[in-house]
């Protein structure tokens, strides 16, 4: 006999948290550096990046911007790793929240033996 354990799988920003200002300065800070973009304090108005992978997000802002696919493609890498560096240099001043309810559901879904895991569209280093 099979014991089958359930899987379940939870997102991460404004699923289980909420308010990281410093995925916001990755984008920010890697945006002014590699694609010389003024970003401006309304930055994810103009689309909803809900859902979208941190590299969607790049793409479909820069293509706010104007730029074409071959100026964003091209500096694609080092637009990944500037966010990283933004991020790792804001993120111990970073005053993200967990969302009320979730510290008790994920040690009850624990207890009852559910195997548990994150999905994300994050960049491995955010």
């Amino acid at each position: 006999m099979y014991l089958m354990k359930k899987l379940i799988f939870f997102d991460i920003d404004n699923t289980m948290l909420k308010g990281s200002k410093a995925h916001k300065k990755a984008y920010e800070g890697a945006l002014q550096e590699v694609y010389q973009v003024q970003t401006t304090p309304d930055l994810f108005k103009t689309i909803n990046p809900h859902g979208m992978t941190d590299m969607l997000i790049v793409y479909e802002v820069l293509k706010e911007f104007g730029l074409s696919d071959d100026a964003i493609f091209s500096k694609f890498d080092d637009c990944k790793a500037a966010m990283s560096k933004y991020f790792n240099e804001h993120f111990l001043y970073d005053k993200s929240i967990i969302l009320t309810g979730v510290t008790e559901l994920l040690q009850s879904l624990k207890d009852q033996s559910y195997l548990l895991g994150l999905v994300t569209g994050n960049l491995k280093n955010i």
